[in-house]
């Protein structure tokens, strides 16, 4: 039998992880109805609905409305607002974004990339 290499590889290792740890049932649904690519993780867009730079960490809702995510970040995480990167204290509730997510083996989510696709005070600026 072949042995696979690259992102299918990668992809189906961290599938593997994350159905065997514990903590994957509420990352389940992501997977099934995200954009999985293979080098980046899973993709989770919606509503920044708060953040917490003390503990590295912010919550999306799902902009299916299927719930709350919390994300964590680190130094190697990007955030990325019209080309510009930000330190995670400028994320604000409200914020539109689309998350690059990796899965640890505890089934804890990670960002890799923030993509800030619409600031909250551009949103209240269009409605008036």
């Amino acid at each position: 039998m072949g042995y696979m290499t690259g992102g299918t590889a990668k992809a189906l290792a961290r599938t593997a992880a994350l159905l065997a740890t514990s903590g994957c049932a509420q990352l389940n649904h992501i997977l099934a109805d995200s954009n999985y690519p293979g080098a980046r993780g899973i993709v989770l867009e919606g509503e920044v609905r708060s953040v917490d730079t003390r503990r590295g960490r912010f919550q999306v809702r799902d902009e299916r409305g299927r719930g709350m995510r919390t994300v964590n970040v680190d130094r190697g995480t990007h955030i990325v607002y019209r080309r510009r990167e930000y330190a995670l204290g400028a994320l604000e509730r409200g914020d539109l974004v689309r998350v690059y997510v990796e899965v640890d083996r505890r089934g804890e989510a990670w960002a890799d990339r923030v993509d800030v696709r619409e600031s909250v005070n551009e949103r209240r600026r269009d409605r008036y």
